[in-house]
């Protein structure tokens, strides 16, 4: 066989284009395998009761919203059996939004609380009526910053649940 250039090719093999990106058996079985299993699992939660909930799972689903401005949070009741999922809008009592500090660990930057629970959704550094700031003591939180990764935990009427966020800068 010849190329281009007057180079001459010995003992080439050509590949079919199926045999040049086809994985190793194994890893294709693998990947059949969790496919499959995904699919049973989604099968299974469509069905809805057919395992309690998880007591691995938070009983309330966050939805932090920091695309907006400002950041935004909402509780819901969690109704998924094996992955959260949004059910009815839930009230919330505590509201807590954290940062990871690599010398300090979590720092708390807004924590406020209600005597009975109020329905969201609430605003970052804006405290809704009936609610009490624990942190700062005292003025606004500190401005949420692109890039940081946060934590937001809520408490309402005996429910928990928390979210990661992080802020996106606008183009």
């Amino acid at each position: 066989m010849k190329a281009s250039h007057g180079i001459r090719v010995v003992g080439a093999t050509r590949l079919s284009p199926r045999d040049r990106f086809m994985p190793p058996r194994p890893v294709l079985g693998l990947l059949v395998l969790l496919l499959g299993l995904t699919v049973l699992l989604w099968g299974i939660e469509e069905r809805r009761g057919a395992f309690a909930i998880s007591p691995a799972l938070p009983s309330l689903v966050v939805v932090a919203r920091p695309q907006r401005e400002p950041v935004t949070f909402e509780a819901y009741t969690n109704v998924g059996r094996i992955w959260p999922r949004r059910g009815d809008p839930w009230a919330i009592s505590t509201l807590e939004v954290t940062v990871r500090r690599d010398q300090t660990g979590s720092v708390a930057l807004w924590q406020i609380e209600a005597p009975s629970p109020r329905p969201g959704p609430i605003a970052y550094g804006q405290l809704p009526a009936g609610f009490v700031q624990m942190v700062p003591g005292a003025g606004a939180p500190p401005s949420l910053l692109p890039g940081e990764s946060y934590v937001v935990a809520v408490r309402g009427s005996g429910r928990s649940g928390r979210a990661h966020f992080s802020v996106q800068t606008s183009n």
